[in-house]
């Protein structure tokens, strides 16, 4: 799927609050591409609905399980557009960011690439295929990348500064539990 004309804004009701939902619905088609269950299928997940809009992946309440954050900002990157939620207090909350990648950078690629970090696990995410990495320790920084089909990805990244925080011991369970919130809201 190719992607061009990105959009610059975002925007957000009040501080800590996700952009209002899309109205766009969501296309899935039933296959087989997926490994994480054997014998079984999960739908392909369409990136497209928020190619021009990924701040809408998170909605207000699911935004609120993670924390209270200012308002999101899009961070486009070459892999894809993106959307990153800082929080309020940057010192002492996490930070979470989502990157669509919907250029052909599959799961697998990825996954070949990251195989060699000090932090590497295979996972599922709802059922979809998965893995955390981190280039250090897994403490205060993680990704966790989804695969979405068979030729696009979803990647999120947890970070936080606060060595007291919740998330910072186990950074990997933070991108993980954020890329939940992600995959569920591309389910639709």
């Amino acid at each position: 799927m190719a992607v061009a004309g990105l959009t610059t804004g975002c925007s957000a009701k009040d501080h800590g609050q996700a952009a209002a939902e899309s109205t766009a619905s969501t296309t899935t088609t039933t296959t087989s591409w997926s490994k994480s269950t054997p014998g079984s299928a999960v739908p392909e997940l369409d990136l497209s609905n928020f190619a021009y809009s990924p701040c809408d992946l998170l909605k207000a309440d699911q935004l609120s399980q993670l924390g209270t954050f200012k308002a999101p900002e899009v961070d486009d990157s070459p892999l894809g557009p993106g959307c990153r939620w800082k929080s309020q207090k940057v010192t002492e909350g996490p930070t979470y960011a989502v990157t669509l990648s919907p250029q052909g950078n599959t799961l697998e690629s990825m996954m070949e690439n990251a195989r060699s970090e000090p932090v590497f696990k295979e996972t599922t995410v709802l059922g979809y295929r998965a893995f955390s990495s981190d280039q250090t320790n897994g403490k205060g920084t993680c990704s966790t990348t989804v695969g979405t089909s068979s030729e696009d990805a979803v990647v999120v990244h947890a970070t936080t500064l606060n060595e007291s925080s919740p998330e910072y011991g186990d950074t990997c369970a933070a991108s993980e539990k954020f890329a939940t919130l992600v995959v569920t809201t591309l389910k639709g």
